[in-house]
């Protein structure tokens, strides 16, 4: 199991593992819904399913605070379409027809 914190301050669901980060980060649309602007994994992470548990967690939690998602980095939008046991926490405003964009953050 790969160690995945919440940090609702920064708005991602984070971890690292050895030194390598990785992250999906969100805001909130103007109705409160969950917005995935940015999922990343460390290159050498990559190929390990890490980037499908993030959005898994980030799926669970919406569930549980009762958020609708709007995916809309290129890889949420990929996961949500392959994903359909998730797909109804998608808002209506979601287009999974779109290749969706990335959002890399400023904070970085």
């Amino acid at each position: 199991m790969i160690p995945i914190e919440h940090n609702p301050v920064l708005r991602r669901f984070s971890g690292s593992l050895n030194g390598k980060e990785y992250a999906v980060e969100y805001e909130y649309s103007k109705e409160g819904e969950v917005v995935i602007t940015h999922t990343y994994v460390h290159p050498d992470l990559r190929g390990h399913g890490i980037a499908g548990k993030l959005l898994e967690k980030i799926s669970f939690w919406a569930e549980e605070e009762k958020k609708r998602i709007i995916p809309l980095c290129s890889y949420a939008v990929v996961f949500y379409q392959r994903n359909k046991s998730f797909q109804h926490l998608l808002s209506d405003k979601s287009d999974l027809s779109s290749q969706g964009v990335c959002q890399i953050s400023k904070k970085r």
